[in-house]
């Protein structure tokens, strides 16, 4: 009786702005319409979805229809906690599809990628009123890169 998996979400009640879910790279029209109208969020795993060959997500398009998006790591179809490689294979994936012709206007941009891996994800899974940035009062959730890597393998 439902055409989709989004119709059995939804008519479970299971489309709403608590709801989160990734890849989201096949969804149709009417699909992404509903995920919009229900608040629903996408979080993109762009390593996994390389890894184990399913496509590349349209970020952009979620983004322009007002879905918030978030990025994530994805380690059971991926190779990397690495939040930055994320960042990184984010935009690639946003390249290819703009190499390819399979989206409108600009990939993503770096500031636009960093976005997606803190507050956008901070907002896709309901908490950015709680931390995604550095303003006073969020609770600080970020990482340590030691970038001369001096430290690599020394307990700190």
């Amino acid at each position: 009786e439902c055409e989709s998996y989004s119709e059995v979400y939804n008519k479970f009640k299971l489309f709403n702005g608590r709801s989160y879910y990734s890849h989201c790279i096949h969804c149709s029209e009417s699909e992404k319409d509903l995920m919009r109208m229900s608040g629903c969020n996408v979080i993109h795993c762009p390593t996994s979805n390389f890894m184990i060959r399913s496509g590349v997500c349209n970020v952009k398009d979620y983004l322009k229809r007002g879905i918030k998006v978030g990025l994530g790591t994805d380690v059971a179809g991926g190779y990397s906690f690495s939040i930055l490689d994320s960042i990184r294979k984010a935009i690639v994936a946003s390249n290819v599809l703009s190499m390819e012709g399979k989206m409108q206007g600009n990939p993503l941009t770096s500031e636009e990628a960093f976005h997606l891996a803190t507050q956008g994800g901070a907002d896709a899974i309901g908490i950015g009123n709680l931390t995604g940035n550095f303003l006073q009062g969020k609770f600080f959730d970020a990482l340590v890169i030691d970038v001369k890597g001096e430290s690599r393998g020394k307990p700190s």
